[in-house]
């Protein structure tokens, strides 16, 4: 997936990777604790994982299956 990011020099790049995910799945699970303050990590990915829209993309010539986060869908599940 890409995502538009600021590079050095007043510019924007497209990149992607998990070091332009973890900083969106951070927020995410913050936005969970927050809301379920009592759920453990663990919990919290799992439910991240469940909530999310399953996406399948190529990696080193392999079909990887994952969940894009849906946080709205997170925060109001049961």
């Amino acid at each position: 997936m890409a995502i538009k990011a600021a590079i050095a020099g007043n510019a924007y790049a497209t990149l992607d990777g998990t070091s332009m995910a973890a900083p969106h799945v951070t927020g995410a699970l913050a936005l969970l604790h927050q809301k379920r303050p009592r759920a453990g990590v663990d919990q919290l990915v799992d439910l991240l994982r469940r909530t999310g829209k399953p996406i399948t993309y190529t990696s080193a010539g392999a079909e990887v299956t994952t969940p894009r986060i849906n946080v709205y869908a997170a925060l109001h599940s049961r």
